[in-house]
């Protein structure tokens, strides 16, 4: 793979910023993503207001497992846990 396959994007999650390099092709994906934890964070913040960010942010974890186990039950999640596997080391770096 080449170095002009990869793109350097920032993706604002909660209320940091997140510099990533990643798949050029994989950038849609990547924002839709930050998109969707945004969302749950946000509705985590709406019914349970008060908290501290990190407990937002464990509730927005514990939802996505949730629902991957949910997903594993139904069909084949190889390629979501590969990707999956990709996000969580390139956080792992950061």
């Amino acid at each position: 793979m080449s170095t002009s396959d990869k793109l350097t994007i920032k993706l604002v999650i909660g209320e940091s910023n997140y510099p990533l390099t990643i798949e050029r092709q994989d950038e849609p994906l990547y924002r839709e993503a930050a998109k969707r934890v945004n969302d749950i964070l946000g509705r985590y913040k709406q019914k349970y207001p008060g908290r501290e960010a990190v407990e937002y942010f464990a509730m927005t974890a514990f939802h996505a497992e949730f629902l991957q186990m949910l997903m594993k039950d139904n069909k084949d999640t190889q390629p979501y846990q590969d990707m999956m596997d990709r996000v969580q080391s390139l956080f792992d770096d950061l």
